[in-house]
Protein backbone atom coordinates (compact mmCIF):
# COMPACT_ATOMS: atom_id res chain seq x y z
CA UNK A 1 0.00 0.00 0.00
CA UNK A 2 1.40 3.42 -0.94
CA UNK A 3 2.46 5.53 2.04
CA UNK A 4 0.61 8.88 2.33
CA UNK A 5 0.65 11.81 4.71
CA UNK A 6 -2.82 13.08 3.81
CA UNK A 7 -4.18 12.02 7.22
CA UNK A 8 -1.32 13.82 8.90
CA UNK A 9 -2.11 16.95 6.88
CA UNK A 10 -5.76 16.70 7.89
CA UNK A 11 -4.72 17.05 11.52
CA UNK A 12 -3.02 20.38 10.80
CA UNK A 13 -5.77 21.98 8.73
CA UNK A 14 -6.82 24.16 11.68
CA UNK A 15 -4.29 26.61 10.38
CA UNK A 16 -3.81 30.26 11.25
CA UNK A 17 -5.21 32.68 8.67
CA UNK A 18 -3.14 35.83 8.38
CA UNK A 19 -3.67 39.19 6.78
CA UNK A 20 -0.29 40.83 7.27
CA UNK A 21 2.78 41.91 5.36
CA UNK A 22 4.72 39.18 7.12
CA UNK A 23 8.47 38.83 7.24
CA UNK A 24 9.18 36.89 4.09
CA UNK A 25 12.39 37.70 2.26
CA UNK A 26 13.49 36.66 -1.18
CA UNK A 27 16.95 36.11 -2.64
CA UNK A 28 16.59 38.10 -5.83
CA UNK A 29 20.26 37.68 -6.72
CA UNK A 30 20.32 33.90 -6.87
CA UNK A 31 21.81 32.45 -10.04
CA UNK A 32 19.84 29.24 -9.60
CA UNK A 33 16.75 29.72 -11.74
CA UNK A 34 13.86 27.26 -11.94
CA UNK A 35 13.47 25.23 -15.09
CA UNK A 36 11.55 27.12 -17.77
CA UNK A 37 8.57 25.01 -18.70
CA UNK A 38 6.14 25.32 -21.56
CA UNK A 39 3.95 22.32 -20.97
CA UNK A 40 0.71 23.75 -22.31
CA UNK A 41 1.34 22.21 -25.73
CA UNK A 42 2.61 18.87 -24.37
CA UNK A 43 0.57 15.71 -24.25
CA UNK A 44 -0.36 14.13 -20.91
CA UNK A 45 2.30 11.47 -21.48
CA UNK A 46 5.02 14.04 -22.16
CA UNK A 47 4.00 16.07 -19.13
CA UNK A 48 4.14 13.01 -16.89
CA UNK A 49 7.59 12.19 -18.25
CA UNK A 50 8.87 15.61 -17.17
CA UNK A 51 7.27 15.21 -13.75
CA UNK A 52 8.82 11.78 -13.30
CA UNK A 53 12.25 13.15 -14.24
CA UNK A 54 11.92 15.99 -11.74
CA UNK A 55 10.83 13.68 -8.94
CA UNK A 56 13.66 11.28 -9.73
CA UNK A 57 16.24 14.06 -9.44
CA UNK A 58 14.72 15.27 -6.17
CA UNK A 59 14.84 11.72 -4.82
CA UNK A 60 18.48 11.39 -5.89
CA UNK A 61 19.43 14.60 -4.05
CA UNK A 62 17.43 13.48 -0.99
CA UNK A 63 19.14 10.08 -0.91
CA UNK A 64 22.59 11.73 -0.77
CA UNK A 65 21.85 13.56 2.50
CA UNK A 66 24.41 12.79 5.20
CA UNK A 67 21.81 11.33 7.58
CA UNK A 68 19.76 9.47 4.95
CA UNK A 69 18.37 6.02 5.74
CA UNK A 70 15.90 3.99 3.71
CA UNK A 71 13.10 4.83 6.14
CA UNK A 72 13.90 8.56 6.19
CA UNK A 73 14.20 8.69 2.39
CA UNK A 74 10.83 6.97 1.95
CA UNK A 75 9.09 9.18 4.51
CA UNK A 76 10.47 12.48 3.19
CA UNK A 77 9.85 11.52 -0.45
CA UNK A 78 6.11 11.26 0.20
CA UNK A 79 6.18 14.13 2.70
CA UNK A 80 7.53 16.47 0.03
CA UNK A 81 5.11 15.15 -2.59
CA UNK A 82 2.08 15.64 -0.32
CA UNK A 83 3.25 19.12 0.69
CA UNK A 84 3.57 20.15 -2.96
CA UNK A 85 0.07 18.80 -3.63
CA UNK A 86 -1.26 20.79 -0.67
CA UNK A 87 0.26 23.98 -2.09
CA UNK A 88 -1.04 23.17 -5.58
CA UNK A 89 -4.59 22.57 -4.32
CA UNK A 90 -4.84 25.65 -2.11
CA UNK A 91 -2.57 28.36 -3.56
CA UNK A 92 -4.39 31.45 -4.78
CA UNK A 93 -3.19 30.96 -8.38
CA UNK A 94 -3.24 27.80 -10.47
CA UNK A 95 0.14 26.04 -10.47
CA UNK A 96 1.10 22.81 -12.23
CA UNK A 97 3.11 19.93 -10.81
CA UNK A 98 5.88 20.79 -13.27
CA UNK A 99 6.08 24.41 -12.08
CA UNK A 100 6.20 23.50 -8.39
CA UNK A 101 8.65 20.64 -8.91
CA UNK A 102 10.85 22.99 -10.91
CA UNK A 103 10.96 25.48 -8.04
CA UNK A 104 11.71 22.69 -5.56
CA UNK A 105 14.53 21.46 -7.80
CA UNK A 106 16.02 24.95 -8.01
CA UNK A 107 16.20 25.08 -4.22
CA UNK A 108 17.65 21.56 -3.99
CA UNK A 109 20.28 22.23 -6.67
CA UNK A 110 21.37 25.41 -4.90
CA UNK A 111 21.72 23.43 -1.66
CA UNK A 112 24.01 20.92 -3.38
CA UNK A 113 26.00 23.68 -5.07
CA UNK A 114 26.57 25.64 -1.85
CA UNK A 115 27.30 22.72 0.52
CA UNK A 116 29.67 19.78 0.44
CA UNK A 117 27.25 17.87 2.65
CA UNK A 118 23.73 18.45 3.92
CA UNK A 119 21.08 16.85 6.12
CA UNK A 120 17.55 15.77 5.25
CA UNK A 121 16.20 18.71 7.28
CA UNK A 122 18.29 21.07 5.13
CA UNK A 123 16.99 19.38 1.98
CA UNK A 124 13.36 19.82 3.05
CA UNK A 125 13.96 23.48 3.95
CA UNK A 126 15.75 24.16 0.66
CA UNK A 127 13.02 22.60 -1.49
CA UNK A 128 10.07 24.17 0.31
CA UNK A 129 11.82 27.53 0.58
CA UNK A 130 12.64 27.26 -3.13
CA UNK A 131 8.95 26.89 -3.94
CA UNK A 132 7.37 29.33 -1.54
CA UNK A 133 9.68 32.35 -1.78
CA UNK A 134 9.28 32.39 -5.56
CA UNK A 135 5.48 32.33 -5.48
CA UNK A 136 4.88 35.77 -3.96
CA UNK A 137 6.41 38.07 -1.29
CA UNK A 138 4.27 36.66 1.53
CA UNK A 139 4.63 32.91 1.06
CA UNK A 140 7.52 31.35 2.95
CA UNK A 141 8.98 28.31 4.63
CA UNK A 142 9.07 28.77 8.42
CA UNK A 143 11.79 27.27 10.58
CA UNK A 144 10.74 25.81 13.95
CA UNK A 145 11.73 29.07 15.68
CA UNK A 146 9.84 31.18 13.12
CA UNK A 147 6.75 28.99 13.46
CA UNK A 148 6.79 29.23 17.24
CA UNK A 149 7.39 33.00 17.13
CA UNK A 150 4.51 33.53 14.72
CA UNK A 151 2.04 31.73 16.95
CA UNK A 152 3.41 33.53 20.02
CA UNK A 153 3.11 36.90 18.26
CA UNK A 154 -0.49 36.18 17.27
CA UNK A 155 -1.26 35.25 20.87
CA UNK A 156 0.39 38.47 22.04
CA UNK A 157 3.38 36.95 23.83
CA UNK A 158 7.01 36.79 22.74
CA UNK A 159 10.43 36.57 24.40
CA UNK A 160 12.61 39.57 23.66
CA UNK A 161 13.56 42.98 25.06
CA UNK A 162 10.40 44.97 24.26
CA UNK A 163 11.25 47.26 21.34
CA UNK A 164 9.47 48.17 18.12
CA UNK A 165 11.88 48.74 15.24
CA UNK A 166 11.84 50.63 11.97
CA UNK A 167 14.50 51.54 9.40
CA UNK A 168 16.40 54.80 9.59
CA UNK A 169 16.19 57.31 6.75
CA UNK A 170 18.85 55.51 4.67
CA UNK A 171 17.41 52.04 5.43
CA UNK A 172 20.86 50.87 6.61
CA UNK A 173 20.27 50.67 10.37
CA UNK A 174 17.25 49.94 12.53
CA UNK A 175 15.93 52.63 14.82
CA UNK A 176 14.00 52.04 18.04
CA UNK A 177 10.64 53.46 17.10
CA UNK A 178 8.96 52.67 20.39
CA UNK A 179 9.23 50.67 23.64
CA UNK A 180 6.55 48.13 24.52
CA UNK A 181 6.21 49.53 28.06
CA UNK A 182 8.18 51.44 30.72
CA UNK A 183 8.74 48.08 32.42
CA UNK A 184 10.24 46.33 29.37
CA UNK A 185 13.82 45.05 29.57
CA UNK A 186 14.91 47.63 27.00
CA UNK A 187 13.33 50.54 28.90
CA UNK A 188 14.73 49.34 32.23
CA UNK A 189 18.22 49.11 30.72
CA UNK A 190 18.02 52.68 29.43
CA UNK A 191 17.25 52.36 25.72
CA UNK A 192 15.18 55.20 24.28
CA UNK A 193 12.99 55.96 21.30
CA UNK A 194 15.16 57.20 18.43
CA UNK A 195 18.22 55.08 19.34
CA UNK A 196 19.98 53.42 16.39
CA UNK A 197 21.08 49.80 16.84
CA UNK A 198 24.64 49.68 15.45
CA UNK A 199 25.89 46.36 16.92
CA UNK A 200 24.48 43.26 18.61
CA UNK A 201 26.91 41.10 20.57
CA UNK A 202 29.76 42.97 18.91
CA UNK A 203 28.56 42.33 15.33
CA UNK A 204 27.67 45.23 13.04
CA UNK A 205 24.01 45.58 12.08
CA UNK A 206 24.73 47.93 9.20
CA UNK A 207 22.76 46.83 6.15
CA UNK A 208 21.06 43.95 7.99
CA UNK A 209 17.37 43.26 7.34
CA UNK A 210 14.80 43.72 10.08
CA UNK A 211 14.34 39.94 10.10
CA UNK A 212 18.08 39.42 10.77
CA UNK A 213 18.07 41.88 13.67
CA UNK A 214 14.85 40.52 15.20
CA UNK A 215 16.24 36.97 15.14
CA UNK A 216 19.27 38.14 17.11
CA UNK A 217 17.19 40.08 19.64
CA UNK A 218 14.85 37.18 20.34
CA UNK A 219 16.04 34.22 22.37
CA UNK A 220 15.39 32.20 25.48
CA UNK A 221 13.95 33.87 28.56
CA UNK A 222 16.67 34.90 31.02
CA UNK A 223 19.51 35.00 28.49
CA UNK A 224 21.50 38.19 27.93
CA UNK A 225 22.15 40.27 24.83
CA UNK A 226 24.67 43.11 24.33
CA UNK A 227 23.44 46.02 22.21
CA UNK A 228 25.46 49.02 21.00
CA UNK A 229 23.44 52.17 20.38
CA UNK A 230 24.14 55.35 18.43
CA UNK A 231 22.07 58.05 20.12
CA UNK A 232 21.43 61.48 18.59
CA UNK A 233 23.39 64.03 20.64
CA UNK A 234 25.84 61.47 22.04
CA UNK A 235 29.41 61.64 20.73
CA UNK A 236 30.26 58.05 21.57
CA UNK A 237 28.36 54.75 21.17
CA UNK A 238 26.46 53.49 24.20
CA UNK A 239 26.70 49.87 25.41
CA UNK A 240 23.82 48.01 27.06
CA UNK A 241 23.53 44.49 28.48
CA UNK A 242 19.87 43.43 28.51
CA UNK A 243 18.22 40.28 29.84
CA UNK A 244 15.53 38.83 27.61
CA UNK A 245 12.08 38.35 29.14
CA UNK A 246 8.55 37.40 28.17
CA UNK A 247 6.94 40.42 26.55
CA UNK A 248 3.20 40.86 26.58
CA UNK A 249 2.37 42.62 23.34
CA UNK A 250 -0.42 45.05 24.14
CA UNK A 251 -1.82 45.85 20.70
CA UNK A 252 -3.48 49.10 21.78
CA UNK A 253 -2.48 52.37 23.42
CA UNK A 254 -4.94 55.20 23.96
CA UNK A 255 -5.22 58.69 25.37
CA UNK A 256 -7.64 61.59 25.70
CA UNK A 257 -6.62 64.53 23.51
CA UNK A 258 -8.91 67.17 24.96
CA UNK A 259 -12.42 66.20 23.91
CA UNK A 260 -11.19 63.65 21.33
CA UNK A 261 -10.36 60.00 21.99
CA UNK A 262 -7.10 58.76 20.44
CA UNK A 263 -6.64 54.98 19.94
CA UNK A 264 -3.44 53.54 18.44
CA UNK A 265 -3.74 49.95 17.16
CA UNK A 266 -0.25 48.52 16.64
CA UNK A 267 -1.00 45.00 15.39
CA UNK A 268 -3.95 42.66 14.90
CA UNK A 269 -3.20 39.88 17.37
CA UNK A 270 -5.78 37.85 19.30
CA UNK A 271 -6.33 40.70 21.75
CA UNK A 272 -6.83 43.50 19.22
CA UNK A 273 -10.61 43.90 19.06
CA UNK A 274 -11.09 43.40 22.79
CA UNK A 275 -8.42 45.98 23.61
CA UNK A 276 -9.89 48.49 21.12
CA UNK A 277 -13.27 48.13 22.82
CA UNK A 278 -11.70 48.56 26.26
CA UNK A 279 -9.89 51.71 25.08
CA UNK A 280 -13.06 53.28 23.69
CA UNK A 281 -15.00 52.48 26.87
CA UNK A 282 -12.29 54.02 29.07
CA UNK A 283 -12.18 57.14 26.90
CA UNK A 284 -15.95 57.48 27.14
CA UNK A 285 -15.63 57.45 30.93
CA UNK A 286 -12.89 60.10 30.98
CA UNK A 287 -14.14 62.52 28.30
CA UNK A 288 -17.34 64.54 28.68
CA UNK A 289 -19.18 65.30 25.43
CA UNK A 290 -16.63 63.46 23.28
CA UNK A 291 -16.40 64.96 19.77
CA UNK A 292 -15.04 61.86 18.06
CA UNK A 293 -12.24 59.34 17.81
CA UNK A 294 -8.92 59.01 16.03
CA UNK A 295 -8.03 55.39 15.17
CA UNK A 296 -4.32 55.36 14.33
CA UNK A 297 -3.35 52.48 12.01
CA UNK A 298 -0.07 53.94 10.79
CA UNK A 299 2.78 51.40 10.51
CA UNK A 300 0.36 48.63 11.49
CA UNK A 301 1.41 45.68 9.27
CA UNK A 302 -1.76 43.66 9.87
CA UNK A 303 -2.18 40.30 11.56
CA UNK A 304 -5.16 38.03 12.06
CA UNK A 305 -7.96 38.33 9.52
CA UNK A 306 -10.66 37.55 12.10
CA UNK A 307 -9.45 40.39 14.28
CA UNK A 308 -9.63 42.83 11.35
CA UNK A 309 -13.27 41.79 10.95
CA UNK A 310 -13.93 42.08 14.69
CA UNK A 311 -12.37 45.56 14.95
CA UNK A 312 -14.40 46.78 11.97
CA UNK A 313 -17.58 45.32 13.47
CA UNK A 314 -17.07 47.38 16.63
CA UNK A 315 -17.72 50.58 14.63
CA UNK A 316 -20.67 49.47 12.46
CA UNK A 317 -24.33 48.75 13.03
CA UNK A 318 -24.81 46.78 9.83
CA UNK A 319 -23.41 46.08 6.37
CA UNK A 320 -20.79 43.97 4.63
CA UNK A 321 -17.24 44.00 5.97
CA UNK A 322 -15.11 41.74 3.77
CA UNK A 323 -15.27 38.65 1.60
CA UNK A 324 -12.56 36.40 0.22
CA UNK A 325 -11.86 34.10 -2.69
CA UNK A 326 -9.33 33.19 -5.37
CA UNK A 327 -11.01 35.48 -7.91
CA UNK A 328 -13.97 37.90 -8.14
CA UNK A 329 -16.00 35.02 -9.57
CA UNK A 330 -15.39 32.71 -6.60
CA UNK A 331 -15.90 35.11 -3.71
CA UNK A 332 -17.43 33.77 -0.51
CA UNK A 333 -20.47 35.35 1.09
CA UNK A 334 -19.34 38.57 2.79
CA UNK A 335 -18.91 38.77 6.54
CA UNK A 336 -21.60 41.09 7.89
CA UNK A 337 -21.49 43.51 10.79
CA UNK A 338 -23.66 42.93 13.84
CA UNK A 339 -25.53 45.75 15.56
CA UNK A 340 -23.61 47.47 18.34
CA UNK A 341 -21.39 50.43 17.33
CA UNK A 342 -19.30 50.98 20.48
CA UNK A 343 -18.92 54.71 19.70
CA UNK A 344 -22.70 55.20 19.30
CA UNK A 345 -22.20 56.83 15.92
CA UNK A 346 -19.53 59.34 16.96
CA UNK A 347 -17.32 60.71 14.15
CA UNK A 348 -14.17 58.69 13.40
CA UNK A 349 -10.92 59.61 11.66
CA UNK A 350 -8.54 56.81 10.69
CA UNK A 351 -4.85 57.62 10.19
CA UNK A 352 -2.95 55.52 7.62
CA UNK A 353 0.37 55.50 5.80
CA UNK A 354 2.53 53.27 3.61
CA UNK A 355 3.12 50.96 6.57
CA UNK A 356 -0.60 50.29 7.05
CA UNK A 357 -1.12 46.92 5.43
CA UNK A 358 -3.53 44.07 4.97
CA UNK A 359 -5.71 43.81 8.10
CA UNK A 360 -5.26 47.57 8.61
CA UNK A 361 -6.45 48.14 5.07
CA UNK A 362 -9.51 45.93 5.61
CA UNK A 363 -10.60 48.09 8.56
CA UNK A 364 -9.88 51.42 6.85
CA UNK A 365 -11.51 50.53 3.55
CA UNK A 366 -14.62 48.97 5.13
CA UNK A 367 -15.29 52.01 7.31
CA UNK A 368 -14.56 54.29 4.35
CA UNK A 369 -16.92 52.32 2.09
CA UNK A 370 -19.71 52.64 4.65
CA UNK A 371 -18.94 56.36 5.08
CA UNK A 372 -18.39 55.61 8.74
CA UNK A 373 -14.89 57.12 8.91
CA UNK A 374 -12.75 59.70 7.15
CA UNK A 375 -9.30 58.43 6.14
CA UNK A 376 -6.39 60.85 6.61
CA UNK A 377 -2.75 60.21 5.71
CA UNK A 378 -0.94 58.54 2.84
CA UNK A 379 -1.84 55.77 0.44
CA UNK A 380 -1.52 52.41 2.19
CA UNK A 381 0.65 49.40 1.38
CA UNK A 382 -1.68 47.63 -1.04
CA UNK A 383 -1.76 44.02 0.18
CA UNK A 384 -5.07 42.33 -0.45
CA UNK A 385 -4.06 38.70 0.01
CA UNK A 386 -4.62 36.19 2.80
CA UNK A 387 -2.01 33.69 3.99
CA UNK A 388 -2.56 30.36 5.72
CA UNK A 389 0.04 28.94 8.09
CA UNK A 390 0.32 25.14 8.16
CA UNK A 391 2.36 23.52 10.94
CA UNK A 392 3.99 20.56 9.20
CA UNK A 393 3.16 17.08 10.50
CA UNK A 394 5.62 15.44 12.91
CA UNK A 395 8.06 18.33 12.41
CA UNK A 396 8.15 21.65 14.33
CA UNK A 397 8.44 23.83 11.24
CA UNK A 398 5.69 25.15 8.98
CA UNK A 399 4.74 26.68 5.68
CA UNK A 400 2.93 29.95 4.99
CA UNK A 401 1.37 30.53 1.60
CA UNK A 402 -1.24 32.73 -0.03
CA UNK A 403 -4.62 31.05 -0.35
CA UNK A 404 -7.06 33.89 -1.18
CA UNK A 405 -7.56 37.52 -2.03
CA UNK A 406 -9.88 39.54 0.14
CA UNK A 407 -12.48 41.86 -1.35
CA UNK A 408 -13.84 45.01 0.27
CA UNK A 409 -17.44 45.88 1.09
CA UNK A 410 -17.70 47.60 -2.30
CA UNK A 411 -16.48 44.44 -4.05
CA UNK A 412 -13.06 45.89 -4.93
CA UNK A 413 -9.61 44.61 -4.02
CA UNK A 414 -6.77 46.71 -2.66
CA UNK A 415 -4.02 44.54 -4.17
CA UNK A 416 -1.19 46.73 -5.51
CA UNK A 417 -3.32 49.83 -4.89
CA UNK A 418 -4.03 50.29 -1.21
CA UNK A 419 -6.52 52.54 0.53
CA UNK A 420 -6.70 56.03 -0.95
CA UNK A 421 -7.16 58.58 1.86
CA UNK A 422 -10.04 61.04 1.79
CA UNK A 423 -7.60 63.68 2.98
CA UNK A 424 -3.99 63.16 1.94
CA UNK A 425 -1.22 64.71 3.99
CA UNK A 426 1.64 64.29 1.53
CA UNK A 427 4.01 63.73 4.44
CA UNK A 428 4.65 61.11 7.06
CA UNK A 429 3.95 62.46 10.51
CA UNK A 430 6.48 65.23 10.91
CA UNK A 431 7.15 68.33 8.88
CA UNK A 432 10.45 67.06 7.44
CA UNK A 433 10.01 63.27 7.34
CA UNK A 434 8.54 62.33 3.98
CA UNK A 435 10.47 59.13 3.38
CA UNK A 436 8.00 56.39 4.32
CA UNK A 437 6.53 54.96 1.10
CA UNK A 438 6.36 51.18 1.38
CA UNK A 439 4.18 49.40 -1.16
CA UNK A 440 3.32 45.87 -2.28
CA UNK A 441 4.24 46.73 -5.87
CA UNK A 442 7.94 47.09 -5.03
CA UNK A 443 8.26 43.29 -5.10
CA UNK A 444 8.97 41.77 -8.50
CA UNK A 445 6.84 38.72 -7.67
CA UNK A 446 3.91 40.60 -6.14
CA UNK A 447 0.55 39.06 -6.94
CA UNK A 448 -1.40 40.98 -9.58
CA UNK A 449 -4.68 42.68 -8.87
CA UNK A 450 -7.34 40.02 -9.54
CA UNK A 451 -9.70 42.54 -11.14
CA UNK A 452 -7.59 45.14 -12.98
CA UNK A 453 -10.70 46.84 -14.36
CA UNK A 454 -11.90 47.89 -10.89
CA UNK A 455 -11.91 51.70 -10.51
CA UNK A 456 -9.58 53.44 -8.06
CA UNK A 457 -10.75 55.99 -5.50
CA UNK A 458 -9.58 59.58 -5.79
CA UNK A 459 -8.28 61.58 -2.84
CA UNK A 460 -10.68 64.43 -2.21
CA UNK A 461 -8.57 66.81 -0.11
CA UNK A 462 -5.05 67.66 0.92
CA UNK A 463 -3.89 68.72 4.38
CA UNK A 464 -1.19 71.37 4.04
CA UNK A 465 1.08 71.89 7.04
CA UNK A 466 3.07 74.82 5.66
CA UNK A 467 2.79 77.92 7.80
CA UNK A 468 1.58 76.01 10.86
CA UNK A 469 3.09 77.28 14.12
CA UNK A 470 3.10 74.91 17.10
CA UNK A 471 4.57 75.43 20.57
CA UNK A 472 6.16 72.00 21.13
CA UNK A 473 6.57 72.58 24.87
CA UNK A 474 2.82 72.91 25.39
CA UNK A 475 1.38 69.94 23.55
CA UNK A 476 0.82 66.32 24.49
CA UNK A 477 3.67 63.85 23.82
CA UNK A 478 1.28 61.84 21.65
CA UNK A 479 1.40 64.71 19.15
CA UNK A 480 5.19 64.65 18.87
CA UNK A 481 7.55 62.65 16.68
CA UNK A 482 11.33 62.68 16.32
CA UNK A 483 12.50 63.45 12.79
CA UNK A 484 14.87 60.81 11.42
CA UNK A 485 16.41 63.44 9.15
CA UNK A 486 17.11 66.19 11.66
CA UNK A 487 16.95 64.34 15.00
CA UNK A 488 14.67 67.14 16.24
CA UNK A 489 11.29 66.72 17.86
CA UNK A 490 8.51 67.89 15.59
CA UNK A 491 4.74 67.92 15.56
CA UNK A 492 2.79 64.96 14.23
CA UNK A 493 0.85 66.91 11.65
CA UNK A 494 -1.35 64.00 10.63
CA UNK A 495 -2.87 63.93 14.12
CA UNK A 496 -3.32 67.68 14.00
CA UNK A 497 -5.17 67.35 10.70
CA UNK A 498 -7.40 64.69 12.27
CA UNK A 499 -8.14 66.88 15.32
CA UNK A 500 -9.05 69.86 13.17
CA UNK A 501 -11.30 67.71 11.01
CA UNK A 502 -13.18 66.37 14.04
CA UNK A 503 -13.53 69.91 15.43
CA UNK A 504 -14.88 71.12 12.10
CA UNK A 505 -12.25 73.86 11.79
CA UNK A 506 -10.93 73.07 8.30
CA UNK A 507 -10.53 75.95 5.87
CA UNK A 508 -10.99 74.44 2.39
CA UNK A 509 -9.88 76.21 -0.76
CA UNK A 510 -10.16 74.99 -4.34
CA UNK A 511 -6.83 74.32 -6.06
CA UNK A 512 -5.47 72.74 -9.24
CA UNK A 513 -7.09 70.23 -11.53
CA UNK A 514 -6.01 66.59 -11.24
CA UNK A 515 -7.91 65.69 -14.40
CA UNK A 516 -10.31 67.76 -16.53
CA UNK A 517 -13.19 66.44 -14.39
CA UNK A 518 -11.71 65.93 -10.91
CA UNK A 519 -10.72 68.71 -8.53
CA UNK A 520 -8.67 68.45 -5.36
CA UNK A 521 -9.23 70.62 -2.29
CA UNK A 522 -6.53 71.85 0.03
CA UNK A 523 -6.81 73.12 3.55
CA UNK A 524 -4.26 74.76 5.78
CA UNK A 525 -4.31 73.90 9.48
CA UNK A 526 -4.60 77.00 11.67
CA UNK A 527 -1.84 78.10 14.01
CA UNK A 528 -1.46 76.17 17.27
CA UNK A 529 -0.07 77.68 20.44
CA UNK A 530 -2.19 75.73 22.96
CA UNK A 531 -3.15 78.95 24.69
Amino acid sequence: MEFSLKKAFASTMAAVVLSTTGCATMDTNSNTEPLKLTTNSLSAGETKKITDQQEAELLDILSKASDATNAKIRYNKYFLKDTIQDIKANYVQDKTDEELNSLALAGARKLVKDNSSYTIAQFVEATLDGILTKLDPHSDYLTPDETANMFARNEGNIVGIGVKLDYDENRKLLIIEDLSSPDSPAAQAGLKKGDLISHINGNSMYGKTSEDVIKLIKGEKGTKINITIDRPGSRTPLEFEITRAKIEMNPVTYKALGDIGYVRLHIFNERASGKVQEAVQELQKSIDNIKGYILDLRRNPGGLLNEAINVTDRFLEEGDIVSSGKSPESVSAPTKAKAGDITHGAPIVILVDGGSASASEIVAEALQDHKRAIIIGNQTYGKSSVQTVRPLPVRLDGIKFTTEYYFTASGDTLQNRGVIPDIATGFYGTLSDGRFNHSEGKYGNALPKPDPSAPANITRSFCDSSGTVIDLDKIDDTLLLKSRKTGKTEADMQIFCAIEHLKGQENYTRTRDLTPDIKIERYRTPEFNNS
